[in-house]
């Protein structure tokens, strides 16, 4: 502006008055009219300001422009020189052999139809693939899971049948080695595959897809992008480009890829993970499968589980063979309620007046004092004061304060030190997360050297993420999870387990007419799943804030298991319906 002069005081005010306005109100939506209740001759001064600003915004956004184009050729360089071979190379490479005779789906990149000639390209890509340093170095620790060793057993059983179910422990590797099995069997023999994993939760989906990309030798952020054949598909989340090959995604993203009247013609192979977990979503994914299966003979499923009834999937799917994988996990020292009340020497008489109980419990009531009576009996071996304490304790009520003395008896006492590293805490919902989470944050014992971390589907997946990391030395950690931690993910470092033996369920209301989460006991089924979950890297401990005599005679077998129409396999007590 020193460059601008004026005849005349009063028309340098004005001038500066024109320009500051500019700067106040042209970026303003509300006010950009503002220079119409000015003078025309500073009106056209205002039109001069708008012709420079929009000059100087186009010059701004061609720079960036141009620093994105250099970027893009950056990287599009290094991967050439990295050696990143995908199938878009091939094609680029072999354009002047067989250009005019691709399909319309093999341009797309579906890989239902391959032509001969691509045959070798698509073996060279994956023995490429196979033969990187950080691949080979990955293959090493995936030999140690028992799933290797019935690596052919499960590849051949895959090519006899178009449905098989395999049943493994925790443990075993069954959810990241199947996919990868299948997988690198295709390539290997030159078939290009698609082959989709469900999963019941986004983080499992998330979780497993960024290990098996590690595990195929893929370095850490190309996961979903053209240089990974791992991608993942989730809810308002979707890391799948051309070249992805292998997808986790939700059981309710396949539902809607069912939607399509293609009859999943891309999807050469489909994997359904924890089938036990039994859903609507999933029951009619089944019911809908079956059907498909008819006319779709080429497509292969494989049901897999940690703990089902596979003779029934087994009768339903007509007589699908089934696989049995053992685990591999470390002895875990089973404890119960008796135990964490005789440790802590924890007195429940305040309980009931805990802030933040629910006035109207969601589980079923108490059963009468005689049950209790009949508990204590089988409790000889403990103390008095610990019989006591089990006749005044409320199970259906989840007791905080003895959960945090528990903790702390975990963190500081020395013979259980060995098992402080990684704490899993189960409880039933995220209002229970957040207040334990609470508690813990303003406890003394736990404000200095320790990170609590929470897992939940409300969750953003990038907190989650924070969960699966190891501390760093001398810290220690506190993960707070719902059953979302049960099955489908893994905590690597978990060595204590603590579980309120609640979990929410959604069950009908009569009265009111309406679906509702129930908050209720988990299964014997879910109970060992937990505690598997502690036995991972060595020996663990867990602790059931439950009775072991509400485990052995009152606790349900397994879930409930929701009913659907048109199944017979979907009643709890067994009982076949056709309807």
């Amino acid at each position: 502006m020193t460059s601008i002069s004026t005849p005349s005081t009063v028309q340098s005010e004005a001038y500066i008055s024109t320009a500051a306005l500019f700067i106040l109100y042209a970026s303003s939506a509300k006010e950009e009219k503002a220079y119409l209740r000015l003078p025309s001759v500073w009106r056209e001064l205002w039109f001069e300001f708008s012709e420079a600003r929009k000059g100087h915004i186009d010059k701004i956004d061609r720079e960036n422009l141009s620093k994105l184009r250099d970027m893009v050729r950056e990287k599009t360089a290094r991967d050439e020189e990295d050696g990143i071979v995908l199938i878009d190379g091939f094609r680029k490479r072999n354009a002047n052999v067989h250009a005019a005779s691709l399909t319309p789906d093999e341009r797309s990149g579906t890989p239902s139809i391959v032509e001969p000639t691509n045959i070798a390209n698509v073996k060279e890509m994956w023995a490429h693939k196979a033969s990187t340093s950080s691949y080979q170095r990955m293959l090493i620790t995936r030999m140690q899971l028992p799933m290797w060793h019935f690596k052919n057993e499960v590849l051949e059983a895959i090519e006899r049948n178009q449905v098989i179910i395999i049943c493994g422990e925790t443990g075993c590797g069954k959810s990241t080695q199947v996919p990868a099995f299948v997988l690198e069997h295709e390539l290997s023999h030159g078939r290009l595959c698609k082959i989709y994993c469900t999963e019941p939760r986004r983080i499992s989906a998330i979780s497993l897809a960024r290990r098996v990309s590690e595990e195929l030798g893929e370095r850490r952020n190309d996961l979903g992008t053209p240089r990974s054949m791992v991608g993942y598909a989730i809810r308002l989340e979707n890391q799948i480009t051309s070249q992805t090959r292998l997808v986790y995604a939700t059981t309710g993203i396949v539902m809607r890829l069912m939607e399509n009247a293609d009859d999943l013609g891309s999807i050469t192979h489909l994997v359904l993970d924890e089938v036990h977990e039994r859903s609507i979503e999933s029951d009619f994914l089944l019911i809908v499968l079956r059907k498909l299966m008819v006319r779709r003979p080429d497509l292969k499923v494989v049901l897999m589980s940690a703990t089902v009834d596979a003779q029934r999937f087994s009768r339903y799917l007509d007589g699908a063979p089934v696989l049995n994988v053992p685990g591999r996990t470390f002895p875990v020292s089973t404890k119960y309620l008796e135990d964490a009340l005789e440790l802590t020497k924890y007195n429940p008489d305040n309980q009931r007046t805990q802030v933040g109980d629910s006035d109207e419990p969601d589980l079923e009531d108490p059963s009468d004092q005689k049950t209790k009576a009949e508990a204590a009996e089988t409790l000889q071996a403990y103390s008095k004061k610990t019989r006591n304490a089990i006749l005044h304790f409320d199970e259906y009520r989840t007791d905080y304060n003895l959960i945090t003395v528990l903790l702390e008896k975990i963190a500081h006492a020395a013979e259980y030190t060995t098992y402080s590293k990684a704490i899993l805490v189960f409880l039933s919902g995220i209002a229970e997360i957040r207040r334990m989470n609470d508690i813990l944050s303003g406890h003394p014992s736990f404000s200095e050297g320790w990170y609590i971390y929470a897992l939940h589907s409300s969750i953003a997946s990038e907190e989650q993420e924070q969960a699966f990391q190891v501390p760093p030395k001398g810290t220690r950690k506190i993960v707070l999870a719902t059953n979302i931690a049960e099955t489908g993910i893994t905590i690597p470092d978990v060595t204590c387990v603590i579980d309120t033996g609640k979990h929410k369920e959604m069950r009908f209301d009569e009265r009111r007419q309406l679906s509702k989460l129930i908050e209720s006991f988990i299964s014997r089924a879910n109970a060992k799943q937990r505690r598997g979950r502690a036995g991972r890297v060595q020996e663990g401990i867990c602790f059931h804030l439950f009775t072991k005599y509400r485990h052995d005679n009152q606790v349900r077998d397994t879930s409930w298991i929701v009913p659907c129409i048109g199944t017979d396999f979907c009643h709890a007590d067994g009982r076949a319906t056709d309807t």
